[in-house]
């Protein structure tokens, strides 16, 4: 004799799709796709001009322009140097100091301040 009872692990065929319990399970495809979204960039070129004229805060324009530079030189270590500020737009050094401030503080990167000399920063990966 067979038992024709229904286990509870059934669902019945009258419950609606919204009232069933799911759980969703990551993939090698959703892990993938994740991965390659969160790796996305922006890539230029994007003349510093253009950086200058249409971005108004001071610290916002010289991240891009550090990031810019860092990539170019390809490394993650970079020194502040006149150039920079100038591609950056930056006139004053009360205002790069301002700036460079403002960013150590967000976590954008770290600074080594030598006296005398000028600060090197390091993006945080």
């Amino acid at each position: 004799m067979t038992d024709h009872t229904i286990p509870q692990t059934t669902i019945p065929p009258s419950m609606a799709d919204a009232d069933i319990p799911c759980e969703r399970l990551e993939t090698l495809r959703t892990q993938t796709h994740r991965s390659l979204r969160q790796g996305r960039f922006l890539k230029g070129p994007i003349p510093f001009s253009w950086i200058r004229n249409h971005i108004q805060c001071a610290s916002d324009r010289l991240l891009l322009v550090l990031r810019a530079h860092a990539d170019m030189q390809g490394t993650l270590e970079i020194k502040i140097t006149a150039d920079i500020l100038r591609d950056a737009g930056i006139a004053h050094r009360k205002t790069a100091y301002r700036a460079i401030e403002k960013l150590e503080e967000n976590g954008a990167f770290t600074v080594n301040r030598l006296r005398g000399r000028k600060p090197i920063i390091t993006f945080c990966a």
